[in-house]
């Protein structure tokens, strides 16, 4: 099922990007390729699938998966050219729940600690 998931997000980047599967697959750093790698990683999050699984699918470590996401976030919420040729993925954020309970550990551990 992640694999369906996965080539329909690629389809989707590649037919956008005009980049290849393996451009998008590869270690490129080009602008466009580099983003098309973002969007394929949060559109399988915004399909539910987790960090890791991901991560085993694009042949890297979860927090590349996390730090894209992010980056395709920053840019739905601060990039109107960005909305315009990516329409589908506006009004849609991935929410990071942990980012409140981190912030409370902090203000904890500073209590205690001073």
């Amino acid at each position: 099922m992640i694999e369906e998931d996965f080539e329909n997000a690629l389809e989707i980047v590649i037919g956008r990007t005009k980049a290849t599967r393996e451009e998008i697959l590869g270690k490129s750093r080009k602008t466009r390729i580099q983003i098309g790698r973002h969007i394929v990683c949060w559109l399988m999050r915004n399909r539910g699938w987790s960090y890791p699984a991901i991560a085993d699918v694009m042949d890297v470590c979860h927090g590349t998966i996390i730090n894209s996401c992010r980056v395709i976030n920053t840019h739905i919420e601060m990039d109107e050219n960005f909305r315009k040729v990516w329409p589908e993925l506006s009004g849609k954020q991935i929410v990071f729940q942990d980012s409140e309970t981190r912030k409370e550990n902090k203000r904890k551990l500073k209590e205690m600690v001073g």
